[in-house]
């Protein structure tokens, strides 16, 4: 723009000096045309910035780590002049990494027009990924003025984390002797309680066979015993920052995909099991029953809402299953820890009852200072490359113009 100034103020000084050796009419309108021309300018972009509007189109809420997905930007020009150049300002964050990530781009805005700004990503880590349009500067064909819309437009996308094939673990159905609650799903060998009856198959134990029912059915049917439910697993992801950037995001994520695959494996068997999250502003924790997989990615979306804990926040996390102990809340807690101290170790030791507990922590080396002998079952993950400090995590983007032409940036 200043250089574009310099020019016209040049072509200005040289229309003046034309005047004063020159006299004449020609002169005269070509000084007149130069003085009023840039008032032009500053009038049909100041109407331009009120026709033109821009928005965020709905999306996919969910996406998985590692596979691109994209936001759709719409502008829409009602003005019949287009603006030859104009600059869309935006951010983008993830909530893992706490890191905001500016970006700016030229865009063309077609007169009468509207169209689309596809923005692709491919997220390196799990998390919330939230877009936010900051501003749109439009400029003259001319470049001598500019004026910028400013936006507030935001969508956010959950990037989950991807599920391997094989479980890491293969937990049971947790039982117990005294049991009020029973699978629905799945036989057992209570007597107390029968689960189903089926007709009598080469195998069964002829004790089983219910004599008075296959009297009336002409056939042998055998009972089938029901499976007591104890309580259910609670998925606990340990959701907080462990040192420095990335190293802390890439072991969070290694933690929050641990979870993941867990709660796949355990919804695919029908096992009992819920995901507890850290308390909210009202002090009260919430935990989100497991059914099915969209009841985990709901409940995923709520923990990536959140900002992540600081990396103090290990001894509340501890208070927190000490109570809930106490109180009958839960059975077979199941513990996500980024990274495990020998201090925290001796910390989950001392719940009211360890040996209920399964802890999978994310250990970087071999750490001898690890007691060797623990109340709890502890499975150690392997700790991922740490990747370097990433800028934009490959962010591609196109102009889709409704013609039916693309312009890539």
């Amino acid at each position: 723009m200043i250089r574009a100034k310099l020019v016209y103020a040049l072509l200005l000084g040289i229309l003046v000096l034309f005047f004063i050796l020159y006299r004449g009419a020609l002169s005269v309108q070509l000084l007149i045309l130069a003085l009023l021309f840039p008032l032009l300018l500053r009038i049909v972009l100041l109407i331009q910035k009120l026709c033109i509007s821009v928005w965020l189109l709905e999306t996919e809420p969910t996406a998985l780590k590692g596979e691109p997905f994209s936001w759709i930007v719409q502008i829409r020009n009602r003005f019949p002049i287009p603006a030859s150049h104009a600059k869309l300002d935006l951010e983008y964050r993830n909530s893992m990494s706490g890191k905001t990530q500016r970006l700016s781009m030229s865009v063309p805005v077609l007169g009468c027009n509207t169209e689309q700004l596809t923005l692709t990503f491919q997220a390196i880590t799990c998390g919330e990924m939230r877009l936010t349009l900051r501003s749109l500067t439009v400029y003259d064909p001319f470049h001598l003025f500019s004026d910028r819309i400013r936006l507030r437009a935001s969508r956010s996308v959950t990037v989950m984390p991807t599920v391997p094939e094989q479980s890491v673990w293969e937990p049971g159905m947790p039982q117990a002797e005294d049991a009020s609650e029973y699978s629905k799903h799945k036989p057992g060998d209570d007597p107390s309680e029968i689960f189903d009856f089926h007709i009598y198959r080469e195998g069964d134990m002829i004790s089983r066979i219910h004599w008075k029912l296959s009297s009336k059915l002409d056939d042998l049917m055998v009972k089938e015993f029901s499976l007591p439910l104890a309580g259910q697993y609670l998925l606990f992801p340990d959701y907080r920052l462990v040192g420095q950037q990335p190293a802390s995001s890439v072991l969070l994520d290694a933690a929050c995909s641990a979870a993941a695959q867990i709660a796949a494996y355990m919804i695919s068997q029908r096992l009992p099991v819920s995901m507890l999250m850290h308390p909210d502003d009202s002090g009260e924790p919430t935990v989100f029953p497991l059914h099915q997989d969209a009841d985990f990615t709901e409940a995923m979306r709520a923990l990536f809402a959140c900002t992540p804990a600081k990396e103090d926040h290990f001894e509340a996390m501890v208070s927190l299953l000490t109570q809930m102990q106490t109180e009958g809340c839960i059975d077979l807690p199941v513990l996500f820890i980024p990274a495990l101290t020998s201090e925290q170790a001796a910390l989950l030791a001392e719940l009211p009852r360890p040996e209920k507990l399964t802890v999978f922590a994310i250990l970087t080396q071999d750490d001898d200072s690890l007691p060797s002998a623990l109340p709890y079952q502890l499975i150690s993950l392997p700790a991922r490359v740490l990747l370097p400090e990433w800028e934009h995590p490959c962010l591609q983007g196109s102009v889709s113009i409704p013609e039916g032409g693309v312009i890539p940036l």
